[in-house]
């Protein structure tokens, strides 16, 4: 929710909403993770990762904005976290108790 706080940063509503539903999804996805394993470092790790391929090409690369390296960033990220990473959550959270036996 902190996120909703760039609005009073100079983002726009509309972009600031759609950071915080991204990173909700995130979220989502790294406490299906933490749930399973409960190993806090993992999780670290985890995002680390996806600051290095995601959020610091995105950032700090100085390519224009049209480039296709930052497109295929873009939509990468965008099938990853609302697909990939939700399947993976849903199907942690509903197979929870099978998967902890497992274990």
């Amino acid at each position: 929710m902190s996120h909703i706080l760039n609005f009073f940063f100079g983002n726009d509503i509309l972009s600031t909403l759609w950071q915080s539903f991204s990173c909700a999804f995130w979220g989502f996805f790294l406490a299906a993770i933490y749930l399973l394993c409960e190993n806090l470092t993992l999780i670290m790790i985890l995002h680390a990762v996806w600051d290095i391929i995601i959020r610091v090409p995105n950032a700090f690369c100085g390519l224009p904005e049209s480039s296709g390296f930052l497109v295929c960033i873009e939509v990468l990220q965008y099938i990853i976290q609302f697909g990939v990473m939700t399947a993976v959550a849903v199907y942690i959270c509903v197979n929870y108790d099978r998967l902890k036996q497992v274990e």
